[in-house]
Parts: C-alpha cells; structure tokens; sequence
C-alpha cells in the first residue's frame, strides 16, 4: 500500500489489490492520523499527556490513577457533542459502585453475571444488554486424528449440550453461538442462526456416526476410528469453570460412545500449544473491534496465520477473496451467507457463545449507545440528561462506568437545549 497527501486535507491510499474491509479499518482508531512532527518530536510524557487526535473529545485534564477529563471538540466533523464534558473516574472511586448507583450517585455501572440477574429483579428497565464483536468456540484440530474426520466433527458438535451451560452457569447472559459472526457484525444472518442443524442432539449424533462406520465393535463402550478407540483430550485453562463445563461435555460424549479426557494448562502454555498445533480439541474465541465480517471469516482460511483450528476449504478460500474484492453490500451479504453455511456443515469448531455486556442505566440519561466493541468504542455524541437536578455542593456531573469495570465515566450535566447546569447543581 502506498500513501500520499494530496493536499493538506486529503490523503490518497492506494492498494496492491481490492480489499474492501479497508473502509472498515480506516474509520477505526488504529488508522487515526497523526503529525509527523508531533510524533518524532514530542517526548514520552508529551505523547501521553498532550495525545493528539481527531475525535470528538480533547484532553482537559488527566490526573494519573484518579480521573481525567475529556471536553467537547466543537470542531469535531460530525458536529459538536451533546455533552460539554466527560470525566473518565478509574475503579478506585467508588469502594462499592453497586450501592453508589442505587443511592443515585452514578448514573450508569456496568453489571457482570453476579449482578445480573440481581438488577433484572429490582429494575429490568434500566438494564441495558449488547452482545459484543466476541465469540468463543471449541477448537477442533482439523489437520489431525480424529478432527480429519467431518463425521466426527460433526458428531462431536451435536453431541455435547452447550446451550444448557449457557442457561445454568451464565444465567442467558450470554448468547448460545451457532456459527462464527455475533448478531453484532455485518453479515450475520437470523435465518442461518435460527436453522442451524447441529445444535444438542445424541439421537443425531449417534446417526452420523453410525452412517460413517464409526462402531463399538469390541463392546467396550467405546467406537473406533481407524482401528483406534476414539478417544480425545479437551485442552483448557487451568480455571474451575472449563474443568467444570469439561464434566458435562465428557457426560454428554460418552453417551454416544466418545471419550473425552480434559488436561488443564496455564494461559501462556495453552496459548502455545494452540499456535503449534499440539492439541486435539480447545477452548479459544476471537474477538473483533470491527464490524466487517472478514475479520471473522479469515480465521478460517487455510493460509491465516490465526486459523487454530487448521481448517481447510478451497470453496471458502475462494468465496472469502471475493468478499474481499467487492465493496456492494448485497453481494457481501450473499458471499457472507455462503460462507457461514459451509462452517456450520463443515464443524470446524463447536461453537459455545458470544459473550455480552451489561450497564445498569438510570431513566434520567438518554440517547445512550452501548457499542459492542465496548465502552472505549463509544463516543456519547447525543447522550443527554433530563433535568432533575437539586442545588447541592458537590460537583455537577453525573457518573458512568466503563463497560468492562476498568474505568468509570462521568458525564457533564447539561440542560437539554445544550446548556450546563448552573455551578453546585447535582443532577441524580
């Protein structure tokens, strides 16, 4: 890729070949544009301190490991922000956030599963619920014993009941995964996820496998692929909850005759015996901060440096370069279908699930967009707040909380035509 200025606001980016993900990425931050001079000259604590950008805050104020503060750009783009400011508090600001939104004193906490079902009771309308850009799935080695095998793969996938973890340990908090696009990304088809053939089944299970030749010959309660007892290793980290899950699924699998054996790694070590291919079957996911579904799909193309499962079609290699060579929505849409119809029928994962997020939201903020890449994605350009406000000392913001816990948000309180309360004005 070559890029030029053409002038002092335009910048001219031309590619080897047609890759139409490329708007995607250009509208994300990791392609902001920044000065030169500003870069090479500014030192360390320049860099972090005075940071340069084009989005629709600027830096007021930052004060390390307490908060910082973000103003209105008035000259951003898409026009000015709602909102005058932003104050980012970090965790350390609350000792229980919890309780400080139920007293009023933040507008807007995120809630994990601990929480969850908590505040459905109490106050179901405040909760606000996205399912991120996130899906986990169990990886099966494609490229070796007995994974090779579709049948099995299959069998395996219908075999084991991941919708009911899902209900029992994450309480529906998460989404059941029935392909590798969330309902977030661009291309993810209701139909295709609601006509999946492979979800929890032993009947089909034991079918497919019976169909294939894969028997108990020898009585043992056990069948055999290539002469082999067909018994695998589950590989996961070493956490209660996959030793847990494994229990089930070893249950489920030795009901239709497969033997499942699960070993515990720490993180790192899982990780590389992924990456080297030394696995049979493991529990990874992939994460996007895009909306463009290609950075789902290219984890399984035979090539991709982080296609784990070793996957290999020539059909979807061919459909995906396509997909990357037309910029019409319709035939993305089209070529996406295809696609995840031949990952659903080919197994090369069991899928598990999107994970989500939650916000708890006090019915005093408005307009508020819960981005699925998560809250650092979020840009609150129409976010509001009504006028509820008393004359109190303390200062005139309202608190959020960042949706992954790392940092909480306060907002400027505004009239709704723009306008900051008057000073000493507490808006709960």
């Amino acid at each position: 890729m070559s890029v030029e200025a053409i002038d002092d606001t335009i910048v001219q980016c031309t590619l080897s070949e047609p890759y139409s993900p490329f708007l995607v990425h250009l509208a994300n931050t990791h392609f902001s544009i920044l000065s030169k001079d500003y870069v090479t000259e500014s030192s360390e604590s320049a860099l972090t301190y005075e940071p340069m950008g084009s989005g629709p805050w600027t830096l007021g104020q930052y004060v390390s490991d307490e908060y910082l503060v973000l103003d209105a750009n008035k000259h951003y783009w898409a026009g000015k922000p709602y909102l005058d400011n932003i104050v980012i508090r970090f965790p350390n600001t609350y000792e229980n956030p919890v309780s400080a939104w139920h007293e009023g004193l933040i507008d807007a906490i995120p809630i994990g599963l601990h929480d969850y079902d908590d505040m459905m009771e109490l106050c179901p309308d405040c909760v606000v619920k996205k399912v991120r850009n996130v899906t986990w799935w169990q990886i099966m080695n494609c490229s070796t014993w007995p994974f090779d095998n579709k049948a099995v793969r299959q069998a395996v996938t219908c075999g084991i009941d991941t919708e009911t973890v899902i209900s029992t340990l994450y309480s529906d908090f998460y989404m059941p995964a029935r392909g590798t696009l969330p309902p977030t990304m661009q291309g993810f088809s209701q139909e295709l996820y609601d006509s999946y053939e492979f979800t929890y089944d032993p009947e089909k299970a034991n079918a497919i496998l019976d169909e294939a030749g894969i028997i108990d010959t020898d009585n043992d309660g056990t069948r055999e692929l290539d002469g082999r007892p067909l018994v695998f290793e589950l590989s996961t980290f070493d956490v209660y909850e996959h030793t847990f899950v494994a229990g089930i699924w070893s249950d489920n699998l030795n009901d239709i005759g497969i033997t499942m054996n699960q070993e515990s790694y720490g993180v790192l070590e899982l990780i590389g015996k992924a990456e080297e291919g030394d696995f049979e079957m493991t529990c990874l996911g992939w994460i996007s901060d895009i909306t463009d579904a290609e950075n789902f799909f290219k984890t399984f193309e035979t090539d991709y440096i982080s296609n784990l499962s070793r996957y290999s079609n020539e059909t979807y290699d061919g459909l995906l370069e396509d997909y990357r060579a037309t910029v019409d929505q319709s035939a993305q849409d089209a070529l996406s279908n295809e696609m995840q119809s031949i990952l659903q029928e080919d197994c090369p994962v069991v899928w598990y699930y999107h994970t989500a997020d939650a916000m708890a939201v006090h019915e005093w903020i408005h307009d508020f967009i819960f981005n699925p890449a998560g809250m650092q994605k979020d840009m609150f350009l129409g976010t509001w707040t009504s006028i509820r406000a008393v004359t109190m000392e303390a200062e005139p913001i309202c608190v959020l909380a960042d949706g992954d816990a790392s940092s909480m948000i306060s907002l400027h309180a505004t009239y709704p035509n723009g306008q900051p309360l008057p000073d000493g004005t507490q808006v709960y």
